[in-house]
């Protein structure tokens, strides 16, 4: 392989809020032999300042993109340090042109393509939800990039979060992820209008019910041929929790598709917590056709719930306010390998 190859790999990517299929789907895509997936790696938008514009390969790009993956590897399960395949990066010789895009490329193919001979690489698909927020830096780079969004029922997302809650993490409220909810749907939503071509939009629920249907829809999309082997990417989980210590993570998404669960946040959450999460996301829930249980109609009660959600509102507006990756690299990879390594 070389660095000009490079470019006849299409780049496609999964966005959406997490806790929406989006790792369901990734696996899923990753089973296909024409295909590498990959979890939220966000070197795209951790290199783009510095790189973007780059032009040649130079002694500090090399370092960096190798230090970036051992950093990453480490924010993950300790056997991705041995599926790391540094061997790519011979193709990196100082002085050699190269583009941004390529090296964006070179980095999927660097910690994901040891499985998959080269040649059969013809469309690296990322699972990024923060790359929601980042879809024109994207589009600038990969003109012909296609985006699968994912949504889920705003109930359900509240719900899997408070359940998956990180150790190292304090517990939030309700209304701290119903806030998040509606930030990345009324993204999504803006973004359909901005690029409806480029964007196809996916419920979970439509994924896990008419699975097969759904992922013909999403292959047919971005340029692969569907077949049924792809439902067997718990095959990859079984090699990935022999090589790892106990890891419930894993474990848990070591399942066939499973639709139990779509509708447990009907006899999990109280009343009272219903309406809270109502209160925040009934109307963009009601305009991707999810249907609100309870509303709040005492004037007492909707000026009490303003207050009491407000430090929530305020927490997750300054954070997308912000949208920094700086921010979300610190929080969700030097975190959790900081975490990893105690």
């Amino acid at each position: 392989m070389t660095l000009n190859e490079l470019d006849k790999i299409k780049i496609h990517f999964i966005i959406g809020s997490g806790r929406s299929g989006t790792t369901l789907l990734y696996r899923i895509l990753n089973h296909n032999k024409n295909c590498i997936s990959s979890p939220e790696i966000r070197h795209f938008i951790y290199f783009y300042k510095k790189y973007h514009s780059v032009e040649s390969v130079s002694q500090c790009l090399i370092e960096d993109i190798h230090n970036y993956c051992i950093v990453f590897s480490k924010s993950k399960a300790k056997f991705l340090v041995d599926n790391i395949d540094f061997s790519y990066l011979k193709l990196l010789v100082i002085g050699d042109k190269i583009t941004y895009s390529q090296l964006t490329k070179l980095v999927y193919i660097l910690m994901f393509g040891n499985n998959k001979a080269p040649s059969q690489i013809k469309v690296i698909v990322d699972k990024n939800p923060f790359y929601t927020f980042q879809i024109d830096k994207i589009v600038q780079i990969f003109p012909e990039a296609k985006f699968i969004a994912l949504v889920r029922d705003y109930r359900a997302y509240v719900l899997s979060n408070r359940e998956n809650q990180k150790s190292y993490y304090r517990v939030k409220s309700v209304f701290y992820y119903a806030f998040i909810w509606n930030h990345y749907t009324r993204k999504l939503m803006s973004l359909k209008d901005k690029y409806s071509e480029k964007i196809i939009l996916i419920k979970y629920e439509n994924l896990v019910n008419e699975h097969e249907s759904n992922l013909k829809k999403i292959t047919d999309f971005i340029g692969l041929s569907y077949g049924s082997e792809m439902l067997n990417y718990s095959d990859d989980l079984d090699i990935e929790l022999s090589k790892s210590e106990s890891n419930k993570t894993l474990n848990k998404l070591n399942r066939p598709i499973n639709s139990s669960r779509i509708n447990a946040w009907k006899t999990t959450f109280s009343k009272d917590e219903l309406l809270k999460i109502e209160f925040v996301s009934h109307k963009y829930g009601e305009l991707l056709g999810y249907k609100s249980t309870y509303s709040l109609t005492n004037l007492t009660s909707k000026i009490l719930f303003i207050l009491i959600s407000l430090p929530a509102k305020i927490r997750v507006g300054l954070f997308f306010f912000l949208n920094s990756s700086k921010i979300h690299h610190y929080l969700n990879v030097q975190v959790k390998a900081k975490h990893n390594e105690k």
